[in-house]
Protein backbone atom coordinates (compact mmCIF):
# COMPACT_ATOMS: atom_id res chain seq x y z
CA UNK A 1 0.00 0.00 0.00
CA UNK A 2 1.08 3.39 -1.12
CA UNK A 3 2.18 5.83 2.56
CA UNK A 4 -0.84 8.25 0.72
CA UNK A 5 -3.40 5.38 1.19
CA UNK A 6 -3.15 5.21 4.78
CA UNK A 7 -4.61 8.64 5.11
CA UNK A 8 -6.68 9.29 1.95
CA UNK A 9 -10.72 8.90 2.14
CA UNK A 10 -10.81 6.07 -0.29
CA UNK A 11 -14.32 5.47 -0.31
CA UNK A 12 -15.23 9.26 -2.08
CA UNK A 13 -11.80 9.18 -4.13
CA UNK A 14 -12.53 6.45 -6.89
CA UNK A 15 -10.82 6.52 -9.85
CA UNK A 16 -14.17 5.41 -11.81
CA UNK A 17 -15.43 8.65 -13.29
CA UNK A 18 -12.35 9.33 -16.07
CA UNK A 19 -13.29 10.92 -19.35
CA UNK A 20 -11.57 11.22 -22.31
CA UNK A 21 -9.00 14.17 -23.18
CA UNK A 22 -11.63 15.67 -25.85
CA UNK A 23 -14.14 15.71 -23.13
CA UNK A 24 -12.22 16.88 -20.12
CA UNK A 25 -10.54 19.99 -22.64
CA UNK A 26 -14.57 21.20 -24.05
CA UNK A 27 -15.51 20.82 -19.91
CA UNK A 28 -12.09 23.44 -18.85
CA UNK A 29 -12.92 25.34 -22.38
CA UNK A 30 -16.69 25.66 -21.03
CA UNK A 31 -15.82 26.71 -17.38
CA UNK A 32 -12.79 29.18 -18.26
CA UNK A 33 -15.57 31.17 -20.50
CA UNK A 34 -17.42 32.60 -17.93
CA UNK A 35 -14.00 34.12 -16.63
CA UNK A 36 -12.82 37.21 -18.06
CA UNK A 37 -10.31 37.11 -20.55
CA UNK A 38 -6.77 37.52 -19.73
CA UNK A 39 -5.01 39.93 -21.71
CA UNK A 40 -1.15 40.43 -19.91
CA UNK A 41 0.69 41.09 -23.53
CA UNK A 42 3.86 39.38 -21.95
CA UNK A 43 7.09 38.46 -23.56
CA UNK A 44 9.52 36.37 -22.49
CA UNK A 45 12.01 38.24 -20.27
CA UNK A 46 15.21 37.43 -18.37
CA UNK A 47 14.66 36.46 -14.86
CA UNK A 48 16.58 39.23 -12.87
CA UNK A 49 17.57 36.71 -10.22
CA UNK A 50 18.62 33.42 -12.04
CA UNK A 51 18.66 35.19 -15.66
CA UNK A 52 16.12 32.53 -17.25
CA UNK A 53 13.54 33.66 -19.74
CA UNK A 54 10.20 33.62 -17.89
CA UNK A 55 6.65 35.01 -19.34
CA UNK A 56 4.91 36.82 -17.00
CA UNK A 57 6.70 35.07 -13.63
CA UNK A 58 9.50 32.87 -12.50
CA UNK A 59 8.36 30.39 -9.73
CA UNK A 60 11.28 29.02 -8.86
CA UNK A 61 12.68 32.57 -7.45
CA UNK A 62 9.17 33.71 -6.80
CA UNK A 63 9.71 36.97 -9.29
CA UNK A 64 7.20 38.58 -11.15
CA UNK A 65 8.01 39.85 -14.45
CA UNK A 66 4.92 42.12 -15.71
CA UNK A 67 3.82 45.22 -13.83
CA UNK A 68 1.86 44.56 -10.76
CA UNK A 69 -1.23 46.68 -12.05
CA UNK A 70 -2.05 43.87 -14.26
CA UNK A 71 -2.46 41.87 -11.76
CA UNK A 72 -5.67 41.27 -9.16
CA UNK A 73 -5.37 41.99 -5.48
CA UNK A 74 -6.96 39.70 -3.07
CA UNK A 75 -7.65 40.27 0.26
CA UNK A 76 -8.22 36.76 2.06
CA UNK A 77 -9.55 36.65 5.15
CA UNK A 78 -7.09 33.50 6.50
CA UNK A 79 -3.66 33.12 5.81
CA UNK A 80 -2.40 30.37 3.84
CA UNK A 81 0.42 28.30 3.61
CA UNK A 82 0.95 26.57 0.23
CA UNK A 83 3.57 22.99 0.94
CA UNK A 84 4.82 22.25 -2.24
CA UNK A 85 6.81 18.99 -2.93
CA UNK A 86 10.96 20.00 -3.78
CA UNK A 87 10.89 16.83 -6.20
CA UNK A 88 7.43 18.96 -8.02
CA UNK A 89 8.66 21.63 -10.76
CA UNK A 90 7.52 25.08 -9.59
CA UNK A 91 6.32 25.81 -13.56
CA UNK A 92 4.38 22.97 -12.47
CA UNK A 93 2.32 24.44 -9.94
CA UNK A 94 -1.35 25.91 -10.28
CA UNK A 95 -1.04 27.05 -6.46
CA UNK A 96 2.04 29.02 -5.92
CA UNK A 97 1.13 31.78 -8.20
CA UNK A 98 -0.61 32.40 -5.85
CA UNK A 99 1.35 34.34 -3.65
CA UNK A 100 1.51 37.30 -6.63
CA UNK A 101 -2.18 37.57 -6.11
CA UNK A 102 -2.14 37.56 -2.17
CA UNK A 103 0.14 38.65 0.95
CA UNK A 104 -1.82 36.60 2.57
CA UNK A 105 0.07 33.56 0.57
CA UNK A 106 2.82 31.90 2.06
CA UNK A 107 4.88 29.27 -0.20
CA UNK A 108 7.63 26.59 0.94
CA UNK A 109 9.59 23.74 0.09
CA UNK A 110 9.26 20.53 1.35
CA UNK A 111 11.51 19.24 3.10
CA UNK A 112 11.29 22.52 5.15
CA UNK A 113 10.50 23.74 8.90
CA UNK A 114 6.88 24.57 9.29
CA UNK A 115 4.77 25.13 12.99
CA UNK A 116 0.99 24.87 13.37
CA UNK A 117 -1.06 25.48 15.73
CA UNK A 118 -4.42 24.12 16.98
CA UNK A 119 -6.39 26.87 14.92
CA UNK A 120 -4.51 25.43 11.36
CA UNK A 121 -6.28 23.25 9.67
CA UNK A 122 -5.16 20.94 6.25
CA UNK A 123 -6.84 20.80 3.60
CA UNK A 124 -6.87 17.53 2.19
CA UNK A 125 -8.80 14.19 1.82
CA UNK A 126 -7.75 13.31 5.31
CA UNK A 127 -9.90 9.90 6.04
CA UNK A 128 -10.36 11.86 9.57
CA UNK A 129 -11.07 15.00 7.66
CA UNK A 130 -14.39 17.56 7.97
CA UNK A 131 -16.76 19.43 5.79
CA UNK A 132 -16.06 23.29 6.63
CA UNK A 133 -20.36 23.53 6.93
CA UNK A 134 -19.96 19.89 9.62
CA UNK A 135 -17.96 22.46 12.09
CA UNK A 136 -19.76 24.63 14.71
CA UNK A 137 -19.50 28.30 14.48
CA UNK A 138 -17.25 28.81 17.19
CA UNK A 139 -14.50 26.08 15.37
CA UNK A 140 -15.00 28.32 12.03
CA UNK A 141 -14.33 31.51 13.51
CA UNK A 142 -10.98 30.29 15.34
CA UNK A 143 -9.52 29.30 12.03
CA UNK A 144 -6.57 31.16 11.54
CA UNK A 145 -4.75 29.18 9.00
CA UNK A 146 -5.18 27.48 5.60
CA UNK A 147 -2.24 24.60 4.80
CA UNK A 148 -2.95 23.40 0.84
CA UNK A 149 -0.26 20.37 -0.26
CA UNK A 150 0.78 20.93 -3.47
CA UNK A 151 2.71 18.25 -5.67
CA UNK A 152 1.41 15.23 -7.66
CA UNK A 153 -0.95 12.49 -5.68
CA UNK A 154 1.92 9.84 -5.10
CA UNK A 155 4.42 12.74 -3.06
CA UNK A 156 1.81 13.23 -1.00
CA UNK A 157 2.54 10.73 1.75
CA UNK A 158 5.58 11.68 2.43
CA UNK A 159 4.13 15.17 3.60
CA UNK A 160 1.17 13.79 5.69
CA UNK A 161 3.52 11.06 6.99
CA UNK A 162 5.82 14.38 8.08
CA UNK A 163 2.73 16.11 9.31
CA UNK A 164 1.17 13.55 11.22
CA UNK A 165 4.41 12.50 13.11
CA UNK A 166 5.19 16.27 14.02
CA UNK A 167 1.32 17.13 14.86
CA UNK A 168 -0.79 13.56 15.67
CA UNK A 169 -4.13 15.73 16.35
CA UNK A 170 -3.77 17.99 13.05
CA UNK A 171 -7.06 19.08 11.81
CA UNK A 172 -7.76 18.00 8.57
CA UNK A 173 -10.28 19.67 5.86
CA UNK A 174 -12.33 18.26 2.98
CA UNK A 175 -14.39 20.08 0.15
CA UNK A 176 -18.09 19.39 -1.03
CA UNK A 177 -18.00 17.80 -4.40
CA UNK A 178 -16.57 19.40 -6.98
CA UNK A 179 -15.02 18.04 -10.53
CA UNK A 180 -11.49 19.21 -11.78
CA UNK A 181 -11.53 21.32 -14.62
CA UNK A 182 -7.80 20.76 -15.23
CA UNK A 183 -7.89 20.39 -19.12
CA UNK A 184 -4.95 17.51 -19.40
CA UNK A 185 -6.48 13.71 -19.00
CA UNK A 186 -5.63 12.18 -15.85
CA UNK A 187 -5.99 8.68 -14.27
CA UNK A 188 -7.33 9.80 -11.52
CA UNK A 189 -11.14 10.60 -10.31
CA UNK A 190 -12.47 14.25 -11.11
CA UNK A 191 -12.66 14.72 -7.96
CA UNK A 192 -8.73 15.38 -7.61
CA UNK A 193 -9.02 18.79 -7.79
CA UNK A 194 -5.64 21.00 -9.32
CA UNK A 195 -4.57 22.55 -6.20
CA UNK A 196 -5.61 26.15 -6.89
CA UNK A 197 -9.00 25.13 -7.32
CA UNK A 198 -9.13 23.15 -3.78
CA UNK A 199 -7.79 26.46 -2.30
CA UNK A 200 -10.49 28.50 -4.14
CA UNK A 201 -13.43 26.51 -3.17
CA UNK A 202 -11.97 26.21 0.27
CA UNK A 203 -12.01 30.11 0.90
CA UNK A 204 -15.52 29.84 -1.29
CA UNK A 205 -17.14 27.36 1.06
CA UNK A 206 -15.35 29.14 4.19
CA UNK A 207 -17.03 32.96 3.14
CA UNK A 208 -20.60 30.85 2.89
CA UNK A 209 -20.17 29.20 6.28
CA UNK A 210 -19.03 32.86 7.54
CA UNK A 211 -21.96 34.03 5.74
CA UNK A 212 -19.72 36.85 3.83
CA UNK A 213 -20.79 35.92 0.51
CA UNK A 214 -17.25 36.34 -0.98
CA UNK A 215 -16.08 36.04 -4.69
CA UNK A 216 -12.38 34.71 -4.65
CA UNK A 217 -12.77 33.89 -8.45
CA UNK A 218 -9.33 35.84 -8.41
CA UNK A 219 -7.69 32.59 -7.41
CA UNK A 220 -8.07 31.69 -10.96
CA UNK A 221 -6.60 33.87 -12.05
CA UNK A 222 -3.00 32.61 -13.47
CA UNK A 223 -4.97 29.58 -13.58
CA UNK A 224 -7.24 30.77 -16.30
CA UNK A 225 -4.53 32.45 -17.89
CA UNK A 226 -2.65 29.37 -18.23
CA UNK A 227 -5.30 27.58 -20.05
CA UNK A 228 -5.59 30.50 -22.69
CA UNK A 229 -2.31 30.26 -23.41
CA UNK A 230 -2.67 26.45 -23.86
CA UNK A 231 -5.70 27.00 -25.72
CA UNK A 232 -4.14 29.54 -28.04
CA UNK A 233 -0.61 27.58 -28.88
CA UNK A 234 -2.95 24.60 -29.50
CA UNK A 235 -4.95 26.44 -32.31
CA UNK A 236 -1.78 27.65 -34.06
CA UNK A 237 -0.24 24.35 -33.65
CA UNK A 238 -3.61 22.23 -35.46
CA UNK A 239 -4.21 25.18 -37.80
CA UNK A 240 -7.70 23.83 -39.91
CA UNK A 241 -7.52 20.80 -38.40
CA UNK A 242 -9.32 19.66 -35.10
CA UNK A 243 -8.16 20.93 -31.91
CA UNK A 244 -9.08 18.05 -29.84
CA UNK A 245 -7.65 15.95 -32.33
CA UNK A 246 -4.19 17.39 -31.83
CA UNK A 247 -4.49 16.72 -28.41
CA UNK A 248 -5.48 13.13 -28.39
CA UNK A 249 -2.44 12.76 -30.83
CA UNK A 250 0.23 14.46 -28.66
CA UNK A 251 -1.68 12.46 -26.04
CA UNK A 252 -0.93 9.04 -27.67
CA UNK A 253 2.92 10.04 -29.02
CA UNK A 254 3.55 10.66 -24.97
CA UNK A 255 2.21 7.20 -24.59
CA UNK A 256 4.32 5.62 -26.98
CA UNK A 257 6.87 7.67 -26.13
CA UNK A 258 6.96 6.09 -22.55
CA UNK A 259 6.30 2.75 -23.68
CA UNK A 260 9.01 2.58 -26.11
CA UNK A 261 11.35 3.71 -23.04
CA UNK A 262 9.85 0.80 -20.75
CA UNK A 263 10.69 -1.69 -23.29
CA UNK A 264 14.35 -0.58 -23.82
CA UNK A 265 15.01 -0.56 -19.89
CA UNK A 266 13.78 -4.08 -20.19
CA UNK A 267 15.97 -5.12 -22.69
CA UNK A 268 19.20 -3.29 -20.88
CA UNK A 269 18.13 -5.37 -17.90
CA UNK A 270 18.32 -9.01 -20.42
CA UNK A 271 22.07 -7.66 -21.70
Amino acid sequence: MHIRDKYIDRVTYKDTDQISNEEQFKRANEFFQQLPDIDLQAEKIRCPKCNQLHKVYCLKCGELLVDKQSIPKIELPLNLLILHHDKEKHQKSSAIPAKFLSAQVEVKDFPCDFEFDEYTYVLYPHQNAKYIKDLSLEEIQSIKKFVAIDCTWHQTGAILETIQKKYPNQKYLKLEDYQTYFWRYQHHSLKCLATIEAIYYCYQEYSKAMKQNKDYCNLLFFYKYTFQQIKEALKKEAGNSNVYEKIDQKKQRRLNSKLNAKKEKQFLKLI
